[in-house]
């Protein structure tokens, strides 16, 4: 009897351990596209930068202004329910930070060391510098794909199932990402990379090469490009059968002088489009908790 179970359960675990490579290789859960651009390639200059998060539909994704304790405020693009948090945002210092899923690697390749530390570098840092200058605290611990802006310099960065990391910056120009590795060095890393998470990098590089420089009306025509279908193109509404769609896109610019200028747009399941936009004065800052949309 014991025997028996035995085999069974070693049967079973080679099973599942199967369906699970073939799942996560043939389908980029989750995905989501993020750019951005800094200097000349702003209009007036400043930094451009926003993020389209994709998610299984049942997901529901809300923007909120967090008052931790003894950090700065942030403004959050929010996934709602038990497995959600941060997906990025920008903090009252005009830092911005968006995070996407390293699809290209098996969940159980990847390493995990707790939560995003999305969170602790919007209350804890000002400058993109800040965040990269300690590495080891805000970086490092999981694999996953950042960018990190400021209004004089944004940043790119890859970190690798076994815990390495690559930094682009620059001061002036443009990044993006979308979920499989970029870098030279790191392209031993990518287990498959998904025919969305490719499609959509080939994409936004082509339409951040379009023109220059842009405004944040062009980043914003940027996140609701559907050129290649519903699976593939940056705006998502997804095809039948699938589950994934495109539930936000959050657009910022961070001026050289004054207050920021947010994007929303919102496409929650069963509930209507909603867009706006938000100006992060001091007013703005007074306020706490889940912000609505108008």
């Amino acid at each position: 009897m014991n025997i028996y179970l035995s085999a069974n359960a070693i049967f079973m675990k080679r099973f599942l351990t199967f369906c699970l490579i073939f799942f996560f290789c043939e389908v980029s859960l989750f995905p989501c596209t993020f750019w951005g651009c800094i200097g000349t390639n702003v209009s007036n200059g400043g930094l451009l930068i926003a993020k389209n998060r994709d998610s299984d539909e049942d997901s529901r994704t809300i923007v909120k202004v967090i008052f931790p304790e003894g950090g700065f405020k942030y403004l959050a693009m929010y996934a709602d329910g038990e497995d959600g948090g941060v997906k990025g945002g920008i903090n009252e210092k005009g830092l911005v930070v968006y995070t996407a899923t390293a699809s290209s690697v098996k969940t159980e390749d990847r390493f995990s060391e707790g939560k995003s530390k999305c969170r602790m570098i919007l209350s804890e840092c000002i400058t993109v510098d800040d965040v990269i200058k300690n590495q080891d605290k805000y970086l490092l611990g999981r694999t996953q794909f950042l960018i990190i802006g400021d209004n004089k310099e944004l940043a790119c960065i890859e970190i690798s199932p076994d815990n390495k990391i690559n930094i682009v910056r620059i001061s002036n120009g443009s990044l993006y990402h979308t979920n499989h590795y970029l870098a030279n060095d790191f392209l031993t890393y990518n287990e498959k990379i998904g025919k969305s998470s490719l499609t959509r990098c080939n994409r936004i590089s082509e339409l951040l090469d379009s023109q220059s420089p842009k405004s944040l009306e062009d980043m914003i025509a940027i996140s609701e490009d559907k050129n290649d279908g519903g699976d593939n193109s940056i705006w998502r509404d997804g095809s039948p059968g699938s589950s994934t769609r495109t539930l936000m896109n959050m657009s910022i610019y961070v001026p050289a002088d004054g207050a920021p200028r947010v994007s929303v747009k919102l496409k929650n399941k069963g509930e209507q489009e909603i867009r706006g936009e938000l100006t992060l004065d001091k007013i703005f800052w007074q306020q706490e908790g889940i912000i609505q949309i108008r």
